[in-house]
């Protein structure tokens, strides 16, 4: 009797999961995802440009040319660590939002693919901020990003994304993944 009622628990239990994805429905929804977190993505790259434009004609118009570099250099560092604390957190959002999907088996791997590739990207995130946050120079700050893993990963998450939408494309469920071309 007690392995009859185990055995009818684990039957309802499993049916009431969520069912898989279709290759369609996985289509829709990761466009949807990829679609928010670009728009998100880019909002916040907009936003700092705008912002440390702003400010730096305001050093320029009010600081002397003696302390106007280091003004500047201290500015650019400091909100180019801010604007790589936000992009983390949007690309960690947009992870976790790709992890709680089940794709279905024939996109898997390629899912699977795109969610490390952008795992990869954040993963030593911290240190591009401290080093952007402590940068003295111009070539400091230029250092801090072209060496941090987000810049180095992101020809991994290009050709992840792009073979994603090849698969995709191969299922004749086609969706824009909002790809960079790689």
């Amino acid at each position: 009797m007690r392995l009859a009622a185990t055995f009818a628990v684990g039957l309802l239990v499993a049916g009431c999961g969520a069912p898989a994805l279709t290759e369609a429905d996985y289509s829709d929804l990761v466009a949807k995802r990829s679609a928010a977190y670009a728009a998100e993505a880019e909002e916040l790259r907009s936003t700092h440009l705008f912002q440390l434009e702003q400010v730096v004609n305001d050093l320029v118009r009010d600081l002397e040319p003696d302390v106007l570099e280091e003004a500047v250099v201290s500015e650019t560092g400091r909100r180019s660590a801010s604007l790589f604390a936000v992009l983390g957190d949007a690309v960690q959002r947009y992870v976790n939002d790709l992890e709680a999907m089940e794709a279905p088996g024939s996109l898997l791997d390629a899912h699977l693919e795109l969610v490390d590739s952008y795992r990869l990207s954040i993963k030593d995130i911290g240190a591009t901020i401290e080093a952007l946050s402590t940068a003295a120079s111009f070539e400091a700050i230029d250092a801090a990003v072209g060496g941090s893993a987000f810049n180095d990963a992101q020809y991994r998450v290009d050709a992840a994304c792009n073979r994603l939408e090849e698969k995709l494309l191969a299922e004749q469920v086609a969706a824009d993944l909002n790809c960079r071309d790689g």
